[in-house]
C-alpha cells in the first residue's frame, strides 16, 4: 500500500504521541535537556563567527599597546545569557521534590527515578535494605511509612508516600541512590531511625507565625513577596534560608513580636478583600498554638524540658509587624505573571480561580555543612 507525504507525515507524527505518552518521567526530562542542549549548540554556533572576530579585535588591541575597551554586547548574546540563567533559576533548576527513603526536600533535577515494573531487582534489594520488619514503630507511624496501600509491592518498607508516583515510580535523591546502588543503608533513610511522621489533619492549617513561635530552632530568614491587583490571583514569592539548632528553650511558645527572621513585603496595589486574605494568612490562634505545643510535648523528646504558657496570647491577633505594605510601588500585572510563568508551576501551591485565592512558589536555599560549622563556631 502507498502512501502520500502528508499521510506519512500524519502518522509519523502519532507515532510520536504514543511515544510519548508512554515514556517515563525521566525519560521525558532527559530528552528536554537535550533538546535545550541542542539548542544551545544551535545558537552559539550562530553566533561564532561574531564572538571569535571580537576576541580577535580585543587582542589586536593588546598586540599595539593600547588599553582593551569595554564593547557593548549584541542582543543574541544579552538573549543567550538569559536562556541560560533561566535554566538555571526555573523549574528544573529551583523546583524541590520529596526523597522517598529520606523523607526530605531536596532539588528534583538531583532526584532518580525507580520504576515499580523495570527495576524489579532492585525493589528486591530495597526490601532487604528498608525493611520494617523488627523495627517496633508506634502503630501511627508504622501506617505512615507503609505505601502498601499505594503499592503491593512496597509493603514492609520504609517508605514516605508523597513520592510514590501513581505511574508506577518512587523518587530517590542522589545519596540515597547511591547508597541503595552500592547496597548499602542510606545514611538519613527512614530506616536509619530518621522517621519524623507528620502533623495530624486537625493541626496542617497552622499559619507560618505560629510555627515560629512554637518551635526550638533559628531559621535564618524568610521572605514572603505577595503581589495582588483586581481581577487577579494573588502571586507570592516565598523564599526560605536554612535553619539551624536554636538556643535551650524552657518557655514557650515565643512571643509574635519576638519572630525577626520572618517579612512579608506586598508591593503594588491590593483590594480590600486580598489584603483581608493576606492578614488572614497571618493570623495567630491561642488555640491553635497551644494545641500544637502539646502535640509537640508528648511526641517529641526534644521538647521534655519546655514549659507551655499561653496566658500572654490573645485569643486571635493578626502579625501586623510581620506585614509591609508598598501601595506606591508601580507593579504592571503583565510583568507579574511573566515573572511566575518563568519560574513554572511545578512549585506552585494553589489554584488561581478568584482575587483572594493564593499562588505561590516557594525556594528553600540549604546551607553547606561548612557553612553551618562557621555560624556555629562565630555564633551568628
Amino acid at each position: 500500500m502507498v502512501f502520500s507525504v502528508e499521510e506519512r507525515r500524519e502518522q509519523h507524527r502519532l507515532a510520536v504521541q504514543r511515544n510519548r505518552a508512554r515514556e517515563s518521567p525521566e525519560a521525558r526530562a532527559k530528552r528536554l535537556r537535550r533538546q535545550r542542549e541542542r539548542q544551545q549548540r544551535v545558537r552559539t554556533t550562530r553566533g561564532g563567527n561574531e564572538v571569535h572576530e571580537t576576541v580577535e579585535e580585543s587582542q589586536q588591541s593588546w598586540l599595539d599597546g593600547g588599553v582593551p575597551r569595554l564593547r557593548p554586547v549584541s542582543n543574541r548574546t544579552q538573549k543567550e545569557a538569559l536562556y541560560r540563567l533561566r535554566l538555571v533559576l526555573g523549574p528544573s533548576g529551583l523546583d524541590d521534590a520529596t526523597c522517598a527513603v529520606c523523607d526530605c526536600s531536596k532539588l528534583r533535577k538531583s532526584m532518580h527515578m525507580i520504576s515499580l515494573g523495570d527495576d524489579r531487582d532492585r525493589i528486591q534489594q530495597m526490601h532487604l535494605l528498608l525493611s520494617s520488619v523488627d523495627e517496633q514503630l508506634p502503630m501511627e507511624l508504622a501506617a505512615e511509612y507503609d505505601c502498601s496501600v499505594l503499592f503491593s509491592c512496597l509493603g514492609g518498607m520504609l517508605l514516605s508516600k508523597r513520592c510514590i508516583h501513581p505511574a508506577g515510580y518512587i523518587q530517590a535523591c542522589q545519596e540515597c541512590n547511591a547508597s541503595l546502588t552500592k547496597q548499602l543503608l542510606p545514611k538519613f533513610s527512614i530506616k536509619n531511625e530518621f522517621y519524623v511522621g507528620s502533623l495530624p489533619n486537625r493541626l496542617t492549617n497552622t499559619k507560618l507565625p505560629e510555627r515560629f513561635m512554637t518551635q526550638t530552632v533559628m531559621v535564618f530568614a524568610v521572605m514572603r513577596v505577595m503581589r495582588g491587583g483586581s481581577h487577579r490571583a494573588i502571586r507570592s514569592h516565598c523564599l526560605a534560608f536554612d535553619s539551624i539548632p536554636g538556643p535551650a528553650t524552657t518557655l514557650l511558645p515565643t512571643s509574635a513580636r519576638n519572630i525577626s527572621c520572618y517579612r512579608v513585603v506586598m508591593p503594588g496595589p491590593f483590594t480590600t478583600e486580598q489584603q483581608a486574605r493576606v492578614r488572614q494568612m497571618h493570623l495567630v490562634r491561642r488555640q491553635m498554638v497551644e494545641d500544637l505545643l502539646v502535640f509537640y510535648c508528648e511526641h517529641n523528646i526534644l521538647y521534655e524540658d519546655v514549659t507551655v504558657d499561653c496566658s500572654g496570647l490573645a485569643s486571635e491577633v493578626v502579625a501586623e509587624h510581620l506585614i509591609c505594605e508598598e501601595a506606591d510601588v508601580d507593579v504592571e500585572a503583565g510583568d507579574v505573571d511573566d515573572e511566575s510563568d518563568r519560574v513554572g508551576s511545578s512549585t506552585e501551591v494553589g489554584d488561581a480561580v478568584g482575587e483572594t485565592d493564593v499562588v505561590e512558589h516557594r525556594v528553600v536555599f540549604i546551607a553547606s555543612v561548612e557553612t553551618l560549622n562557621v555560624l556555629t563556631r562565630t555564633g551568628t
